[in-house]
Formats: structure tokens, C-alpha cells, sequence
């Protein structure tokens, strides 16, 4: 279990170029988060680099010290908190992540952003919630706010967002090996390899799948019949569609749908989102 307290103190804090802070022997735990401008971090003789988008995890019992920015002024927000106890999972805090580079889709930056905005307002409790959320993200490094997505050649993007599009305008659309092909100019064999080699799945399978998914959607989302999924789909009759549906997620699409609306697990999609 994570325990911990408020954040004692916080703010925003704005230096002029080549200012120097420490050394100081820290008594609590202190999250920086370089907004501006870059800075250099000493503690207990070890050396980080931090530059703008950084996130730093002091820790209590370090000496520490900052270098900031020679040629800029630095910016960064900051806020004190201490930890009375951890859950038994955690490593110990030696083994904790001192820094965090956050880019857009870090959760790390809207928590921070918020707390910042809130501290003097919101209850206690609200506050502890917020501060345990930013320390086990940072400590576990689950912090995404969006599905990752694989680095497919350019190729396979080109034909992977050719194909959602056109599903998205006509959902019926019978594809071929050739025009998807034509789609980057390669030759039918080439594509199917590289499908192959990244997904797993021929390119026509793959465009199946893609179906299968958005047509989980509407089994379990969507008071639809299955003969009208089967046919917004582009399936070739229901019984076709039920057949593949099992064969992809296990369930016919009637046991998904009781699931579904009872409130049990269903299935999740069988391919990772791609760019659109």
C-alpha cells in the first residue's frame, strides 16, 4: 500500500541564466519538472542531464545540487512531499527512476499541470490521490494516455490508413491484393511479405481483422442485428460473419453481446491501433 502526504510546498519557479543552487541535504521527497531551458543535477556525485521536458524525482537523505541553464533563463514547476510507506511490490527506492524525459502522451504532465492548479483548493484527500497517481506512474513508467503504436515501415502505413479510410467512407468495400499493392506501387508479392514480416497476417487478412474489430464495436456496442452488422461490415452473408467472428475471438457474436450487456469481459480487438 502507498502512503504519503500532502505536498508541503509547490510552485513555479523562474531563474536567470547561469544561477547554481546547493549544495542541500534534502529531507523529503521533491518532483521537478523543467518547463524552460535546461539544467544539470548532481546528487550524491552522480550526474543527469535535464533538459526541458525532464521530470527529476529527488529523494530524501541526498545532497544534492543544480546547475542551471548558462546561456537561458530555466523555468520549472516543483512540489515537496513525503512517502510513509510503499506497496511490498515496488523495488526498493534505490532502484527507483531519478528522471523521466515526458513527451505529449505522458500522463505525467496534465497530473502535474493539475495538481499545480488545484493545491490550495482541492480536499486532502483528492490531493494524496493525485500525488500516489504521479509516483506510480513515475516509478513504474506506466504512462501513456494513448495505446502505443508500432513503427511500421512507411509502406505498410500508407496501406494500412488507405484501407481505414476507405472503410470509414464505405464499409462494404471489396479489396484486392492488387489494389492495395497499387496503393505504394510494389508488387503484390512484395506487400504480402511485408505484411507478413510486421503484423503476422497476409494483407487481406489483415483488412479481415480490421473488419472483425469494428464489427466488435457494433456487437457490443450497438443495438444492430447481426445480419446488419454482417452487411455494414461487407461480409458475404451472417453465417459467413458468425464463423469469423469465432474463429477470431473465440465467442459467436450472440455469446459477446449477452456478455456485453451482462456486464462481463469481452473480447479484446485483434489488431493494435494503427495512425489515422
Amino acid at each position: 500500500m502507498l502512503r504519503l502526504s500532502l505536498p508541503s510546498s509547490f510552485g513555479v519557479a523562474t531563474y536567470p541564466p547561469g544561477a547554481t543552487f546547493g549544495p542541500r541535504h534534502l529531507q523529503d521527497f521533491e518532483f521537478v519538472w523543467v518547463l524552460e531551458g535546461h539544467a544539470r543535477y548532481v546528487a550524491d556525485g552522480l550526474e543527469h542531464p535535464l533538459p526541458a521536458g525532464s521530470l527529476l524525482l529527488c529523494r530524501p537523505c541526498n545532497t544534492d545540487f543544480f546547475s542551471w541553464d548558462p546561456m537561458h533563463h530555466t523555468r520549472h514547476a516543483y512540489f515537496h512531499f513525503q512517502v510513509h510507506q510503499t506497496p511490498d511490490h515496488w523495488p526498493v527506492m534505490e532502484y527507483w527512476p531519478v528522471v523521466r524525459l515526458l513527451d505529449g502522451s505522458s500522463v505525467l504532465s496534465p497530473l502535474f499541470e493539475h495538481l499545480l492548479a488545484c493545491a490550495e483548493t482541492a480536499p486532502a484527500e483528492h490531493l494524496e490521490h493525485l500525488v500516489s497517481l504521479m509516483l506510480t506512474a513515475f516509478v513504474d513508467g506506466h504512462t501513456a494516455t494513448r495505446r502505443s503504436q508500432e513503427q511500421w515501415p512507411r509502406t505498410l502505413e500508407q496501406v494500412m490508413r488507405h484501407v481505414q479510410v476507405t472503410l470509414d467512407t464505405d464499409s462494404r468495400h471489396a479489396f484486392s491484393l492488387e489494389e492495395l499493392s497499387g496503393v505504394v506501387s510494389v508488387t503484390p508479392e512484395y506487400l504480402c511479405r511485408l505484411f507478413k514480416k510486421h503484423t503476422g497476417h497476409a494483407p487481406l487478412e489483415w483488412v479481415r481483422l480490421l473488419r472483425l474489430d469494428r464489427a466488435l464495436s457494433l456487437v457490443t456496442r450497438t443495438n444492430y442485428t447481426f445480419g446488419e452488422i454482417s452487411d455494414l461490415m461487407g461480409f458475404a452473408s451472417p453465417f459467413h460473419f458468425s464463423r469469423r467472428f469465432k474463429l477470431a475471438y473465440g465467442l459467436s457474436p450472440r455469446e459477446v453481446r449477452e456478455n456485453a450487456r451482462a456486464g462481463r469481459p469481452v473480447p479484446a480487438s485483434r489488431l493494435v491501433l494503427v495512425k489515422h
